[in-house]
C-alpha cells in the first residue's frame, strides 16, 4: 500500500481503518522493530536490500491508502505481525511506567 508518507504494509483492515507498518527506504539508524526482508522479498517487492519494514503500527482512515499491485510474501508477513505485536506489547510495558523527570 502507498501513503502520502510512503509504502506501507498493511496489518490489518477493520471497517475504516487500516493499520499499517512503514517501509523505510536505506534508514541511517535501525530500530528494535525493524524487519529486514530476505533478498528474494526485497525483489518480489521492488526494494533495495538496505530497506527495512518498521514494524511500528500505526492507523490511518482506509481512504487515504492506495492499493499497489504488490503482495508481501506469507513467509515476510508472517515475520512482520510477529514484529509488530512484540513492539505493541514492548511500548504497552514502557507506557506503563511512570515517566521519571532529570533535571
Amino acid at each position: 500500500m502507498s501513503t502520502r508518507g510512503g509504502l506501507c504494509v498493511v496489518l490489518k483492515r477493520e471497517r475504516e481503518r487500516v493499520a499499517l507498518v512503514p517501509i523505510r527506504r536505506g534508514p541511517a539508524n535501525t530500530h528494535r522493530a525493524d524487519v529486514h526482508p530476505s533478498w528474494m522479498d526485497a525483489c518480489t517487492l521492488g526494494l533495495s536490500a538496505r530497506d527495512v519494514i518498521r514494524c511500528r503500527p500505526f492507523m490511518l482512515p482506509h481512504h487515504v491508502v492506495y492499493p499497489l499491485p504488490s503482495t508481501v510474501p506469507s513467509t515476510l508477513m508472517t515475520r512482520v505481525w510477529a514484529a509488530a505485536c512484540k513492539e505493541v506489547r514492548t511500548q504497552a510495558r514502557e507506557d506503563a511506567y511512570p515517566q521519571r523527570r532529570t533535571l
